[in-house]
């Protein structure tokens, strides 16, 4: 009777292992704005799932997500919620990019940043391009993951208050914000060696 009960509880077992499986292939090749994602990974150079994986994170897939962020007075838009400062500064860094304002007037207001991010294609043209960026500065998609959310440069930051931990015996607290006790232990280290 045991082993006839294991059996049934394994066959069931079994089959929402594979039951899932499947909704993962499903979702894997037939999910919104599949054409988008390929077509961005190609041309960024950036695993198709990675960035599906950022898009399911940061939105569920919804291409009207709106996050307000008070601590820093700005806020993201849509499938990969792009911050409206930094859609301005990635055009600005890269004119290619799809432009920001709609109106086509050469003044780009709130609102045209707004409706424009809101778009999924002008979004992930410019969420992708700031993957781009990041994985080509630290040839990790974890890193690049975490830059994502925390700042570009937060985990290159954060490495290095480590090191100046470890090198200096110093206590600094890993956040990846320089202030001013990462300032002073930089200053020391490069004291010590002479730079």
């Amino acid at each position: 009777v045991y082993f006839i009960e294991n059996k049934s509880v394994a066959k069931e077992k079994v089959q929402k292992v594979q039951e899932q499986a499947a909704l993962v292939k499903a979702h894997n090749h037939d999910f919104p704005f599949a054409d988008l994602v390929h077509k961005y990974s190609i041309e960024r150079n950036l695993p198709e799932a990675f960035l599906r994986a950022v898009i399911s994170k940061e939105s569920l897939f919804n291409p009207n997500a709106e996050r307000y962020e008070p601590h820093i007075n700005d806020t993201s838009y849509g499938l990969m919620q792009i911050l409206s400062k930094k859609a301005c500064e990635l055009k600005d860094k890269f004119p290619d990019l799809p432009s920001l304002d709609m109106n086509r007037n050469g003044i780009l207001e709130k609102q045209e940043v707004r409706c424009a991010l809101l778009d999924p294609e002008i979004n992930i043209a410019y969420g992708s391009k700031y993957l781009e960026g990041s994985f080509s500065l630290y040839g990790d998609l974890a890193l690049t993951a975490s830059s994502y959310n925390a700042g570009q440069f937060r985990p290159r930051n954060m490495a290095m208050q480590y090191q100046l931990n470890r090198i200096l015996n110093e206590d600094l607290k890993l956040d990846g914000i320089i202030g001013r006790a990462s300032k002073s232990a930089i200053k020391k280290f490069q004291r010590i060696q002479g730079l």
